[in-house]
């Protein structure tokens, strides 16, 4: 049996990883850069929805009816026509207002996007299976690529063993580059050792390539194609975890009631909380610490992220990413003090009373917003807080409130226009005592 397999049915871990993408339309490839293809599906030059689902339609189909190239373009081709999206025509630059003729759909072209997508899915696929696996299969061994021509930089990896966390594979993760064919297989610890044992980290030198496009500059390892240095399956999950978003955990002001009638449903009783009031705890003296044990709560770590399902089967991404400014790379965690309300958001996610989703208008765009509430008993038994955490592809907010239930009416009142802020959208979850 080769070591370099042909593909097969796709594995259903590499169909969610496409199917989980968003749209992106781009005037060029270079718009939509490295670890942003995990999150968006994007052709260049496809700047119409219409366009961008067909070609995205058939990838599907591809992927979960192992279909050939050419059944994906003997079935597209006829559509893309219909939408005048074939041959060369004029294009407007978005970002130059420029007009250009351009190649748009091509058998050649399709025959890009069919491998790409498809290869790139696979890929991902395997690095969640292999994340599952790793105890019994711990190593990558990198094979020979099956394509006629082959790129000398990648024949000299061909033979490397390295464990799977091995940061080389943060970038040598095949595919690397365009018609690229290259593989890896797990490997068990005794295989291993039969074909000489871990190897030492390659040496790589590395260019400086300017993406144009966006003017960003970086050093791209020589022999991977610009733009291609990435995981999938390992920015997928990374991806997935929103960065945390600017603003105070606790609101300064409470939102008005929420819109569109009264007729929803009670909220389940608060429950006992046995933890210390937020309010109460003073600002960790170590904020890297307490974000350290929320993630090994769920079983992520500072450099792992994981999936947890939540009540209604949906996985949440908790990692890192969580913590993190998404612009800088600069640890957050303790800005506004998110280090002292991590225990309750920690419940919410696990426990909630209820998970809400609504959409909501930014800007000219829109998004889906998941929001998980509990409310809690102080140890005098008054109904002493609300946890929130709202979660959307742009990142998250959590809030705690523990105003004194003792005082004026105002600040009940205000507890409950914020929670019914909140109970908008559609109600997907609500516990049950």
């Amino acid at each position: 049996m080769p070591d370099n397999p042909q593909p097969g049915p796709v594995p259903r871990e590499a169909l969610a990883y496409f199917r989980a993408k968003g749209y992106r339309p781009a005037f060029d490839y270079r718009d939509v850069w490295r670890q942003e293809h995990a999150a968006a599906f994007t052709v260049a030059k496809a700047m119409e929805m219409d366009v961008l689902t067909s070609i995205r339609g058939e990838l599907d189909r591809a992927l979960a009816d192992g279909r050939t190239f050419r059944d994906f373009k003997r079935d597209l081709t006829p559509t893309l026509q219909k939408l005048g999206w074939w041959g060369r025509a004029p294009v407007t630059d978005p970002q130059t207002a420029g007009t250009a003729e351009a190649q748009l759909g091509s058998p050649r072209r399709l025959k890009t996007i069919y491998d790409a997508n498809l290869r790139t899915a696979r890929a991902a696929g395997q690095w969640e299976r292999a994340q599952r696996t790793k105890r019994a299969l711990p190593y990558l061994l990198y094979l020979q690529s099956t394509a006629e021509e082959r790129r000398p930089e990648h024949e000299a990896k061909v033979g490397t063993i390295l464990p799977i966390d091995d940061p080389f594979w943060d970038e040598w993760m095949p595919p690397n580059g365009w018609g690229c064919k290259c593989a890896v297989r797990q490997l068990t610890e005794s295989e291993a050792r039969r074909r000489g044992g871990v190897s030492p980290t390659p040496r790589i030198p590395r260019d400086t390539y300017t993406n144009t496009r966006t003017g960003r500059t970086e050093r791209v390892p020589r022999g991977i194609d610009p733009g291609w240095n990435t995981n999938p399956g390992k920015d997928r999950l990374g991806h997935l975890v929103p960065p945390p978003l600017g603003g105070s955990p606790l609101p300064a002001s409470f939102p008005g009631p929420a819109q569109g009638g009264t007729d929803k449903p009670p909220m389940p009783p608060p429950r006992q909380w046995t933890g210390p009031e937020p309010a109460k705890i003073p600002p960790a003296a170590n904020p890297k610490a307490a974000v350290d044990d929320f993630l090994r709560r769920f079983g992520a770590t500072s450099g792992q992220t994981v999936l947890f399902t939540d009540k209604t089967g949906t996985p949440i991404p908790i990692g890192p990413a969580l913590f993190t400014n998404k612009k800088t790379g600069k640890f957050k965690a303790a800005k506004e003090g998110r280090d002292t309300y991590l225990p309750l958001l920690e419940q919410t996610l696990r426990d909630p009373d209820e998970i809400w989703i609504r959409w909501e208008q930014l800007g000219k765009h829109w998004r889906l917003k998941r929001s998980y509430i509990a409310r809690i008993k102080t140890e005098e038994g008054k109904v002493g807080g609300l946890g929130v955490f709202t979660l959307s592809k742009d990142g998250w907010k959590g809030s705690t409130i523990f105003p004194p239930m003792t005082g004026p009416d105002r600040d009940r009142s205000q507890i409950e226009e914020y929670l019914e802020s909140e109970r908008t959208g559609l109600l997907i979850y609500s516990r049950t005592e």
